[in-house]
């Protein structure tokens, strides 16, 4: 069945999102290209991600990176499915 996960990114001041990536409970979900036309705002959401079952432990990891040469950013959330 899977989870449906929103993903909401806003760039600061200058930076640009060039590309998202997603691991969920250590496997990598298709990711986001956006290197032919950056954004300063991302918005998606994963339909239906990974496996769903009450009291399973999730962590995702979200990979954004910016401009050519710079670092990537990370942000991560972790939940537990309901009973």
């Amino acid at each position: 069945m899977g989870n449906d996960i929103d993903i909401q990114i806003d760039a600061e001041a200058d930076e640009i999102i060039s590309a998202v990536n997603y691991n969920l409970d250590g496997f990598e979900l298709p990711g986001d290209d956006l290197g032919q036309t950056p954004v300063v705002s991302f918005h998606r959401t994963l339909s239906r991600a990974g496996d769903a079952e009450p009291g399973q432990l999730h962590k995702l990891l979200v990979e954004v990176l910016g401009k050519p040469g710079e670092a990537s950013k990370f942000a991560s959330r972790v939940w537990t499915d309901l009973p």
